[in-house]
Parts: structure tokens; C-alpha cells; sequence
């Protein structure tokens, strides 16, 4: 079984291959490698290719400094979530979060109801590390899968050597991966131009690349153009819903074509659930422009996620540690007072401080954890409610 983080090693070293024109055979054989062995990269096989390995690899493709080091930190990226497609859910470590109690965030869970019926179609969940953002979305993921969505799940990891348009390329090769050639065959009508996105798809037969060269803007916007036609041939009876995590480390080429994607007009419903550490944005990041902009024209709700409130955090510990529920009521007192109420419990201080965007969170945006601010609009103004 191989994990996401040589998955997308394997994805990533078979573009750059195909971007250079070079056959399997013909890379092997210049980087002086098995072409057994560049097979079970590229095909996700071996865990973790060696370091000399990847600096072969990236010799015998010309990659730029950037190139190489994008191929180098997928080489790092041991046990790193992976991504899920039509129907699935988060990955490991994620998909154990389905297992963990959900307690609270009762007006959370309203926008999201909201977003699967006929609120605006994205949501944005912030917050600080370990507030409860990964098990919020996979709540929304169970919803969605239950009213009938096709669920396509992906997550960024740090910039530092994030391939182009992630997390969205390795989400829709992913979705692909799953599929039958049939299915494949299905879903990618009228998708010409992914083939700018994923090379790849060249291989499979299926798509076939353009025969003629435009300027690269009309290039992206038909790109763009084919993503939103492979998330509407992907949909399931209610929609498309698209969960992505860990936003704050998209590249603004990502954030462009989000934007592009929620804008479009559509043959089927599209949604998006996003994540991200509002700690880890500032105002004038591409993320905090978005955000504002989707906001402004109302397409979006933002919800700040704040700690839950004493007795939502003493019920999520009664359920996780069911010893604290019975008459060690000091044991239980200590560990409320260490987690303060965060979901995740990792001990995170709920006193009052500044996200780098200059908006206040913790506990001032209140239980509800809604908390419009000036950098980051979200459909109304005034007191958190």
C-alpha cells in the first residue's frame, strides 16, 4: 500500500518527466538508474527514494533551483496526509478524526447546512492551530456525502517546495487515480486542456493534449475552464463539494483558480469547505484578498473558530477520557485548565491575543466563533453573534 507523501513524489517526478519529453527508458537511463525502479517512483511504490537519488533525478531533467527543490521536499514529505476523492474523506492522519467526538460548534454546523442547501457556496474555517478545524471539516464531509455530494478532499503542506496549483493538482490526479479508463473516459469530456494541469493524462490515452498554441493567458483560462467541467462531470445527484485544508499555504496560482472556479458558471452545484490558520495570514496575503473579495460579493461566510466554552470541553473530555467523568473531578479540572477548551486538546492558551492580520481572536470572538473583521469580511458587519 503506498502512503500520499510517496504518492505525490511519484506524481511530481512523473510530470517533471513528461514536461522534458523523456520516456521512462530514456530518463532511467540518464539519470543511471533501473527503469524498474523509476517505475515504482513514479507509481508511489518505494516509500522514500534515497537522497542521491533525487539529486540524479533532478540532474538528469534541467530542473530549476525551484524545480528541484519542489522534487526534494516531496521527497521529504514521509507519512504527510494524502488526498481523497468522490466520496472519500480526509486522509490519515485525518480519517481518524471521523472516530473522535464532535461536541459543540453549533452555529458552525449551521453555515455548513447552510452551504450544502442554498447559502453562499464557500465557507472558510479559521483559527489557531488545534482549534478543531480538520474534525469540522470532515463533519462537513460526512453531511455532504450523506445528502448525495461527491466529496474531492485535499491539503497543502509548507511552501517551501509546494508544487504549482497544490493542493488542487494533487486532488484532481487523485480523483483520477481512482477511477476505471472508462470512468476516466466519462469524466474528462470535454477536458482537453487539463492536460496543461496533469501532463500526465497524456500517457492514459484518454485525453489528448491541443494541437495548436495559444497566448498563456487564453492557455490558463481554459485550463481553469476544464477543472470547473471535470468538477461538474464528477458530481454526485446534490453537487460537487470540495474540502481543502491547511489553505494559508496555497500559492496565489492555487488562490486564482478557486476564485475562477467559484465564480463560473456551472452545470452542477459546486461547493467549497476550506480551512486555514488565520495566525499564518496577513492582511495583504493573496488568501486574506480573496477571502475579502468572495466575502464582498457574497459568496462567502468565514467562521472563526474559538475554545469551546467549560462545559462543551468537559463533555468532549468525559467522552475521550471517560475516567475523568466519575469522581476525580480534580484531575478534570486540571486538564480543562491546561487545554482551556480547545478541541483538539493541545494546550493552547485561550487568553486574548493578535493574528498577524491585526484582527483580535481567542476568546473575544466569543462561543460562537464568529468573528467578521475589517481585513476579513465575511458577510456582515458589527459584533460577533
Amino acid at each position: 500500500m503506498t502512503t500520499g507523501s510517496a504518492q505525490r513524489f511519484g506524481d511530481l517526478l512523473r510530470r517533471s518527466r513528461l514536461a522534458a519529453g523523456l520516456t521512462q527508458e530514456e530518463l532511467a537511463a540518464q539519470a543511471g538508474l533501473s527503469v524498474r525502479g523509476l517505475s515504482d517512483l513514479e507509481r508511489g511504490a518505494r516509500l522514500a527514494p534515497r537522497r542521491e537519488t533525487v539529486q540524479l533525478l533532478a540532474e538528469a531533467l534541467q530542473l530549476s533551483a525551484a524545480e528541484r527543490t519542489q522534487l526534494e521536499a516531496a521527497a521529504r514529505q514521509r507519512g504527510a496526509p494524502a488526498v481523497q476523492a468522490s466520496g472519500g474523506s480526509l486522509s490519515s492522519p485525518q480519517s481518524s478524526l471521523s472516530a473522535l467526538p464532535f461536541v459543540g460548534r453549533a452555529q458552525e454546523l449551521a453555515l455548513l447546512e447552510q452551504v450544502l442547501t442554498d447559502g453562499p457556496p464557500v465557507l472558510l474555517v479559521a483559527g489557531e492551530p488545534g482549534i478543531g478545524k480538520s474534525r469540522l471539516l470532515q463533519a462537513g464531509i460526512e453531511r455532504a456525502q450523506a445528502q448525495g455530494w461527491t466529496v474531492l478532499t485535499g491539503g497543502c503542506h509548507r511552501r517551501s517546495g509546494q508544487e504549482p496549483f497544490a493542493p488542487l493538482v494533487g486532488t484532481l490526479a487523485d480523483s483520477l487515480r481512482r477511477q476505471s479508463p472508462n470512468e476516466q473516459r466519462l469524466h474528462l469530456e470535454g477536458c482537453t486542456w487539463l492536460v496543461r494541469l496533469l501532463p500526465e493524462l497524456v500517457e492514459t490515452g484518454v485525453v489528448s493534449p491541443p494541437t495548436w498554441t495559444l497566448p498563456p493567458e487564453q492557455e490558463r483560462r481554459l485550463m481553469f475552464a476544464a477543472v470547473a467541467r471535470y468538477l461538474a462531470n464528477v458530481a454526485g445527484p446534490a453537487g460537487t463539494l470540495l474540502v481543502l485544508d491547511d489553505l494559508h499555504w496555497a500559492g496565489p496560482d492555487a488562490l486564482d483558480l478557486l476564485q475562477a472556479l467559484v465564480r463560473a458558471p456551472a452545470d452542477r452545484p459546486l461547493r467549497l469547505l476550506a480551512a486555514y490558520r488565520d495566525t499564518d495570514v496577513a492582511g495583504q496575503d493573496p488568501l486574506a484578498l480573496l477571502v475579502a473579495d468572495l466575502a464582498r460579493e457574497g459568496r462567502a461566510s468565514r467562521a472563526l473558530l474559538a475554545p469551546l466554552g467549560e462545559e462543551e470541553a468537559a463533555t468532549l473530555l468525559a467522552q475521550l477520557l471517560p475516567e475523568t467523568a466519575g469522581g476525580d473531578s480534580h484531575l478534570r479540572q486540571q486538564v480543562l485548565a491546561r487545554t482551556a477548551g480547545v478541541h483538539a486538546a493541545r494546550g493552547h492558551s485561550p487568553t486574548r491575543r493578535r493574528r498577524t492580520d491585526g484582527c483580535p481572536t481567542g476568546t473575544a470572538a466569543g462561543r460562537s466563533g464568529w468573528a467578521p473583521c475589517a481585513a476579513h469580511p465575511a458577510g456582515g458587519g458589527g459584533r460577533a453573534r
